[in-house]
């Protein structure tokens, strides 16, 4: 009988080797771990130490903004602009000023609006022959008139003339004259024609007496054409005056610097050589006005008014009070453009004054104090109409000691 295999341990042979490791692992010495530590304590307290360090040494610093209160202040003076002038005359109040120039030519094209009804008459030459018999010459007056074959078209004679005698049966007497048509118009233009004398009907020389063309009728036409008005010239000088007033005061109000004043009543552009291309009745579609503008204009620097009202509003305050800067402003009453090129002016000066504490009595309020007790005291001055207080860094809660850590500012 063959024998069985297992590919299972069995049950008593696990238990004995389970038993015998135990043993084993029992007899061996315990593994000692040692714990990790770490230096939180140490460190914290540093951080402390410095942070406190840095609140306690840095300085700091304070921006304390002073809103003085004001009063406005008026006074009225006059005074003069002179261009030739570099400075301000304090003492006889005269301001300087520039005179501005811009100098252009201009040409612009107007339409002509007349019109004229153009009629011309047809002109040639023509032959007159003569074969009366018995032989004898034929004088005309000036105007003969002379009918195409075709019995509609008339043309006169320009002047008189005589028709010679025939000197045979076969040669006649004839003579050229000019003629133009009784009428105007293009119908009376003829490449040739024979031509009848019907003031010769009914007597022995109408059949004896006749024209052939020499040259063609031509010229003739009846049309409308445009002529220059008188109306035209004067609307088109117009036209141009205002056209090149604007264009050239603009230019030089543009091209006045920043900062600069003028008076734009007082700006009057001169026209010269002022030349018109047509004269009236000329027939023209398109005639032009040409011309040389030049205009200029005194101007001055409002810097320049205020410094001298700030001059003139000070004679009338108290040395204590002071001028609000950029405060001043004016107003004119009257002005007036001198012969001479000067301009007087009249006007109201008016500005703001304050007065403020000695530097030293703000500063004994505020070192080494709270904000809020600092603003209490400052804003209790009859003079100071607000304090705004700004501390940096932002920990801090008092106004330094030191007097060059505390920037005064005013405000207005």
């Amino acid at each position: 009988m063959a024998k069985k295999i297992y590919d299972i341990i069995p049950p008593e042979y696990q238990i004995e080797k389970h038993e015998e490791l135990a043993k084993e692992c029992s007899a061996r010495e315990p593994i000692k771990r040692e714990k990790k530590r770490f230096p939180f304590v140490p460190l914290l307290v540093i951080v402390v130490l410095s942070l406190g360090a840095v609140f306690f040494f840095v300085q700091g610093k304070a921006d304390v903004f002073i809103t003085p209160k004001v009063e406005e202040v008026t006074t009225e003076a006059s005074f003069t602009i002179n261009t030739s002038e570099a400075l301000i005359d304090y003492e006889n109040n005269v301001v300087p000023g520039i005179v501005f120039s811009d100098k252009r030519d201009g040409s612009e094209n107007y339409n002509a609006t007349g019109t004229d009804d153009k009629a011309k008459k047809a002109t040639g030459t023509i032959k007159v022959f003569n074969k009366i018999s018995p032989a004898k010459p034929l004088s005309l007056i000036k105007g003969t008139r002379f009918m195409s074959s075709t019995g509609e078209l008339v043309y006169k004679s320009d002047t008189a003339f005589t028709v010679p005698k025939a000197t045979s049966d076969s040669t006649y007497g004839s003579i050229e004259i000019k003629v133009t048509a009784a009428e105007a118009g293009e119908k009376y233009n003829l490449s040739s024609s024979i031509f009848s004398i019907p003031g010769l009907s009914g007597s022995e020389y109408y059949s004896n007496i006749w024209a052939e063309s020499v040259t063609p009728m031509a010229g003739g036409e009846e049309s409308q054409v445009k002529i220059v008005t008188s109306n035209d010239i004067t609307s088109a000088k117009d036209s141009f005056e205002e056209k090149y007033d604007e264009e050239s005061k603009k230019a030089l109000i543009d091209n006045a610097p920043s900062g600069y004043q003028y008076f734009s009543e007082d700006i009057s552009p001169v026209i010269t050589d002022l030349l018109v291309s047509a004269k009236a009745g000329d027939e023209l579609d398109i005639f032009s006005v040409t011309g040389h503008v030049e205009t200029n204009a005194t101007v001055f620097r409002d810097e320049d008014i205020n410094k001298l009202g700030e001059s003139l509003l000070s004679k009338d305050i108290s040395e204590l009070k002071k001028m609000v800067p950029n405060s001043v402003t004016y107003e004119v009453k009257q002005k007036k453009l001198n012969k001479d090129g000067t301009i007087s002016l009249n006007v109201v000066f008016s500005g703001k004054i304050y007065s403020i504490p000695e530097n030293d009595i703000l500063l004994g309020s505020l070192k080494g104090k709270d904000t809020n007790y600092s603003a209490s005291l400052l804003s209790n001055i009859p003079e100071i109409e607000k304090v705004e207080i700004n501390l940096s860094p932002w920990w801090k809660f008092k106004i330094p000691n030191n007097e060059e850590r505390i920037n005064i500012q005013l405000k207005f």
